[in-house]
């Protein structure tokens, strides 16, 4: 059980290094859009609170905890591609 919360935490941890660079790949910029770093970053603090409250016993959380970062990797790559 603590592996899978330990995958799902890890999953966080990729999203929130893929929304830094985001973050960064804006502010390097000429002209950064500051409503996409505000955005990146009120993501990264959700997922931080998200993975908080993470409980290692809750399969159905921990799974769809799992998708959403599933998906919010896809939309983070797709804004850097």
């Amino acid at each position: 059980m603590v592996q899978r919360r330990q995958r799902c935490v890890r999953g966080s941890q990729r999203s929130g290094g893929r929304l830094h660079a985001v973050i960064a790949t804006e502010e390097a910029k000429a002209a950064p859009d500051e409503s996409v770093i505000e955005a990146a970053r009120a993501a990264q603090n959700r997922l931080a609170r998200e993975r908080e409250g993470l409980r290692s016993l809750d399969r159905e959380q921990i799974a769809a905890a799992r998708a959403r970062y599933a998906e919010l990797a896809r939309e983070v790559m797709a804004v850097l591609a």
